[in-house]
């Protein structure tokens, strides 16, 4: 299914198109988006994924043509089409040359309209089987990951879809298709949080592995299930605090775990506070102390070591500044619930 979203000043001209009988017996569209000008369209745009854009040219703020020349410049919808009153023609055959789909006159005549999505289906088919999504679609995917926003899992179920439509409801080249696309969402993250591979084994994390034999809708919910790991997993280190010097010191310390100086008094010199003051802020504004952030870290970095390396358990306790590999082990067994050497022989299989 297609989703649509309809861009008008007047309520009256979208509640028309809402009501045309295609729409209530149809399963090739939804209009899932409404917006009164196209500053609140593109706002929806930079955030959701639409197939069809159906906008009025004249509106406040931002019309219509504006409308469709930041669409086609930042590839954010396939598919604009235009409504036009006889008075806008102009405007209208300006909107094709910059890339419009169609124009339709206003008021909306329903035939007229249901004989546009039996094309502008033909049209997106076409598209879908070249390509299910765009690069914009996943580097959206992509920023609403990292940064722990919820909806990504609905962009995520409306990419599913689009990559379904375009395998035909096959579940082995569904699942290829998705194994693509996480390997380019694996290399978005990666460059966008750059210490993130010392703690999480990316590939494994983006990787959905299904039987031949698979139903589509178990193929599905697997696909969400892997979703909501990945989501935790890249966010695992995430603080609630929106401080600056805050977030700028997490980054330093995920970035540079290994180091020797990750201690309270070296950041603190480092960042130019006061070490009493850093203490006491950082618990404030993550509900974690500075000492446990930390430990959580070197924990998550040593469990990565285990797994990809021929490393003994006393050289990743040096590796991360335990010198006492007892303690070290103390530690492990404390966060984990099982012992370095247990970790270590269930992680090499």
């Amino acid at each position: 299914m297609y989703n649509i979203m309809v861009v008008d000043d007047r309520e009256v001209f979208r509640r028309q198109i809402r009501r045309i009988n295609d729409f209530n017996c149809s399963h090739d569209f939804c209009i899932e988006y409404e917006a009164q000008n196209g500053m609140v369209a593109l706002e929806i745009l930079e955030k959701c994924p639409v197939d069809l854009v159906i906008t009025d040219i004249k509106m406040p703020v931002l019309d219509g043509l504006e409308l469709l020349r930041e669409i086609k410049e930042n590839n954010l919808c396939k598919c604009v089409v235009l409504l036009s009153e006889y008075t806008d023609f102009k405007y209208a055959k300006q909107g094709l040359v910059l890339g419009a789909f169609d124009f339709i006159e206003k008021p909306v005549v329903a035939a007229i309209f249901e004989d546009l999505l039996f094309r502008v289906k033909e049209y997106l088919d076409k598209l879908s089987r070249k390509n299910s999504y765009t690069e914009n679609d996943l580097n959206m995917l992509g920023s609403l990951i990292i940064n722990d926003d919820a909806y990504a899992l609905d962009i995520a179920r409306h990419l599913f879809a689009r990559i379904s439509n375009a395998n035909a409801g096959n579940p082995v080249e569904i699942n290829i298709e998705l194994n693509k696309m996480f390997a380019r969402l694996v290399t978005y993250i990666k460059k966008e949080k750059c210490w993130l591979e010392q703690y999480v084994d990316l590939e494994e994390t983006f990787r959905l592995q299904t039987a031949s034999y698979q139903k589509l809708s178990e193929l599905k919910q697997q696909f969400e299930n892997s979703f909501t790991s990945i989501m935790f997993e890249v966010n695992k280190f995430n603080v609630s605090s929106r401080n600056q010097l805050i977030q700028n010191i997490c980054a330093y310390i995920l970035s540079n775990i290994e180091d020797e100086n990750i201690n309270l008094h070296s950041i603190a010199e480092k960042f130019y506070v006061n070490k009493t003051y850093l203490s006491h802020i950082f618990k404030i504004e993550t509900n974690v102390s500075f000492v446990d952030y930390v430990t959580f870290a070197k924990i998550e970095r040593a469990k990565i070591i285990l797994k990809n390396s021929d490393a003994k358990i006393y050289e990743v306790a040096q590796i991360l500044g335990y010198h006492d590999p007892e303690y070290f082990g103390r530690i492990f067994k404390r966060l984990t619930g099982i012992s370095a050497n247990l970790y270590k022989k269930a992680a090499s299989g």
